[in-house]
């Protein structure tokens, strides 16, 4: 991100940067169109998210850390299909697939996608409010 913006600006770095984030969780496995979509806008969501994290920190561990600790909530897994990978598993059904997160599962349901929007707009307010103080 940081390169992108030393190239262009804060913004296209921001949305670069979560863009490649979004296409690099592809490489996760293999998926149809519609998980592909739903990866690809997802992951890109929360990659703003991490970004914005980052920027509004100046530090990338916040982000870091930040990943580290939500990608630690899959050892509590909430799945379509039994994986046996997390310590709890729950297992549930639906034929929605924006509820369900597809191929990809819960990290991409339009549940955790909201949760990262209604971030990245408390954020934003934080990041208005900061600039306004320090004018």
């Amino acid at each position: 991100m940081g390169y992108i913006e030393y190239q262009l600006n804060i913004y296209w770095g921001l949305l670069i940067s979560s863009i490649l984030f979004g296409i690099a969780h592809l490489t996760n496995g293999s998926y149809n169109f519609q998980d592909t979509i739903l990866i690809i806008i997802g992951i890109f969501i929360a990659g703003l998210f991490y970004g914005l994290l980052t920027l509004f920190y100046k530090t990338i561990w916040s982000s870091i850390i930040l990943h580290f600790l939500f990608d630690s909530t899959q050892l509590f897994d909430i799945t379509t299909k039994q994986s046996n990978q997390g310590i709890i598993e729950y297992v549930y059904v639906s034929s929605y697939k924006i509820i369900t997160g597809g191929g990809y599962g819960s990290t991409v349901s339009i549940i955790t996608v909201a949760s990262f929007l209604i971030l990245i707009l408390l954020l934003l307010s934080k990041m208005k409010l900061e600039s306004i103080r320090n004018e």
